[in-house]
């Protein structure tokens, strides 16, 4: 099905050894090794990155000669201000080049990045910082370095203090810290002298990911160099990532999908990384990229589709019934062919008349050349990939945890490019995955924890020997906490362990698959379902504001007060007969899964309070925020 140029990298043996690296195949030894010979392979004046420096600006383009020379003046300066092998590096820095560019400076000296999403509560920011205890931190702009001093009580300073990305200073300098801005850190490490002896050690710690639990603190798992190099090499040449070909960069690089990915794979493939500057105005900045490539979450294809069907539905009658026909002559070719989760191209004179009148017109608005969305971080609705394929782009769809570095198993990797639909794939090459059904106790179920074995499996987490020991055995597997099942190899997620709750008539429910599905509906912004211990299960929703009015009006149920509507129970009991026959039914929810009450939370779920920076629902602020509601229900 791809068509590799000749240039690109071959797949290395299934049956080699993935316990380390090897010469033969050319591995890199390091993650900065890799950068470096990234230049070796595809040219020191070929384009490895773009990105817009500030709003109004052009997009920039960063050769791979300049991205390298950037990396070595950055390692010089840090070795200058006195960071050294072993320590630690620090950013709360958004996705950009200067994020990868100090991840990989760190990286070369033997150093382990750390970073901070920008948007975290900043006592969790700071609670990181002190966990990681770096010798240098890198800040976004003046103002996050304004509140985390003010945040960041007796912690002290990093000795080599700190550098600002946006090359401008805070009005009120923190006390006891030296603060430089990129542009004189970058020109102090060019005057330093050079870093000539780069670490190469692949079992050296090079990444802390902090975790974003969603009960307490963040723990920090410890990643090699080999951890990371491993996922990348078991991709290589098993995938079209190639020269010429282009991405869409939007992921935060603080969390491991988007390091392993976009931030290194790409790289190390050969591939152009284009940033994109605001994700709110992704759309326009994809036309411009015109991306063959999108590494993404369900998420963001869950709001692609609503969107995509929200303007069909509002479309004149004739482009209305153009985009229908299309979309259905294209799920009928899809479904019919010996692959899923696959592009198939249209057959027979209507079906590329269609194609080319409506399925293009929608291809346009993603940039026309996206064919591959490799998606991650959670589980994707399968009628989901479907409208994906209908649209003449592939989807690979795989499963992981920043505890493996991420990746586990992806769909597509074989040479048949075998696929599951409703499932994350295979077990990458040197992955072993095994399902415990002893981790919980319900008789009805085939399903088990999801437990791993390989070179993939962190090193730990940082500073706490009694977490890592719950989830890492003697034997070397890892306890993902994911509830699972293997279909001819293949692995469906079902929920997780510690989520899963039983109810008073013994049944067991494993909620995010559900909750997953509800936010399917252009109804709902976030969802979370409980009943521990109760005789039915309970759905606590954000709503979509505006599409929940416009369809109360529509069903003859006009309300002003959307406040006033989220507390009506008439609402409710409306909002729960649309979730029942537009969700739970058609996706088959069992009797004792489909909620009996609904609680309708006005207020947006944000970073601030009820969601994780991963986007996952801290189910305890809920259970608070409604407790008496909840105490209530039966």
């Amino acid at each position: 099905m791809w068509n590799p140029p000749p240039e690109a990298l071959k797949p290395v043996p299934l049956d080699r050894d993935w316990s380390k690296p090897d010469d033969k195949y050319g591995d890199p030894k390091t993650l900065y090794d890799m950068v470096r010979k990234s230049v070796d392979l595809w040219g020191a004046d070929t384009i490895q990155c773009t990105y817009i420096p500030s709003e109004g600006m052009e997009r920039v383009p960063i050769t791979r000669g300049q991205f390298h020379d950037n990396v070595q003046a950055l390692a010089a300066g840090m070795r200058a201000a006195g960071v050294n092998e072993d320590d630690r590096v620090m950013q709360i820095v958004d996705t950009s080049p200067q994020f990868a560019m100090i991840f990989y400076a760190a990286n070369m000296l033997g150093a382990a990045a750390s970073a901070v999403y920008t948007n975290m509560k900043m006592k969790e920011s700071v609670y990181c910082y002190e966990l990681a205890s770096p010798s240098i931190l890198f800040v976004a702009n003046p103002s996050l370095l304004t509140n985390f001093a003010e945040s960041k009580g007796d912690a002290e300073w990093p000795k080599g203090g700190v550098v600002i990305l946006d090359n401008e200073m805070p009005e009120t300098m923190p006390e006891g810290v030296n603060v430089s801005t990129w542009m004189d850190f970058i020109n102090a490490g060019r005057a330093a002298e050079p870093v000539n002896d780069p670490c190469m050690d692949h079992t050296k710690l090079a990444s802390l990911i902090f975790t974003s639990g969603t009960s307490g603190f963040p723990k920090a798992v410890m990643l090699s160099n080999w951890n990371v190099l491993h996922n990348i090499l078991a991709i290589q040449g098993r995938a079209p990532i190639w020269p010429g070909r282009r991405t869409a960069c939007f992921l935060p690089f603080a969390h491991s999908l988007a390091q392993a990915g976009d931030m290194s794979a790409m790289i190390y493939f050969g591939a152009e990384v284009h940033f994109v500057s605001d994700l709110l105005n992704l759309v326009n900045e994809v036309q411009v990229i015109k991306p063959h490539i999108m590494l993404c979450v369900p998420r963001v294809l869950n709001r692609f589709h609503s969107r995509i069907m929200a303007g069909i539905e509002e479309g004149s009658g004739l482009k209305k019934k153009l985009a229908k026909s299309a979309l259905a002559t294209a799920r009928k070719r899809t479904l019919a062919a010996p692959t899923e989760m696959l592009a198939v191209p249209p057959k027979g004179m209507k079906d590329k008349i269609l194609t080319k009148l409506a399925i293009t017109k929608i291809r346009e608005r993603l940039g026309g050349e996206l064919d591959l969305m490799i998606s991650g971080g959670a589980p994707l609705d399968p009628e989901i990939a479907l409208f994906v394929n209908c649209l003449g782009i592939s989807v690979l769809e795989g499963y992981g945890l920043s505890e493996t570095a991420p990746l586990v198993t992806l769909n597509g990797w074989e040479d048949d490019y075998a696929s599951m639909s409703g499932t994350v794939g295979r077990a990458i090459p040197g992955v072993e995955v095994i399902i415990d059904q002893d981790a919980w106790d319900d008789p009805d179920s085939e399903d088990g924890e999801i437990v791993v074995r390989g070179p993939n499996v962190m090193m730990g987490y940082w500073n706490n020997i009694e977490a890592t020991n719950e989830v890492i055995m003697e034997d070397g597997t890892f306890r993902t906490g994911d509830l699972g099942r293997l279909v001819d190899g293949f692995l469906k997620i079902t929920g997780r362990v510690k989520e899963q709750f039983k109810l008073q008539n013994g049944k067991y429910v494993a909620p995010s698959p559900l909750e997953e599905q509800l936010k399917l509906s252009p109804l709902i912004e976030q969802a979370s379902i409980d009943g521990r211990g109760k005789v039915s299960t309970y759905v606590i929703i954000q709503p979509n504001e505006q599409a929940m009015m416009d369809a109360m009006t529509a069903d003859g149920m006009s309300k002003s007060d959307y406040e006033a509507a989220c507390s009506d129970p008439a609402v409710g009991e409306w909002m729960l007969g649309k979730l029942t026959s537009e969700v739970m039914e058609p996706q088959k929810w069992k009797g004792f899964e489909k909620p009996k009450t609904i609680i309708i939370d006005h207020r947006e779920w944000t970073t601030e309070d009820v969601l994780t920076p991963k986007m996952s629902v801290k189910r305890r602020v809920l259970e608070d925020r409604f407790k008496d509601e909840i105490a209530q229900i039966p």
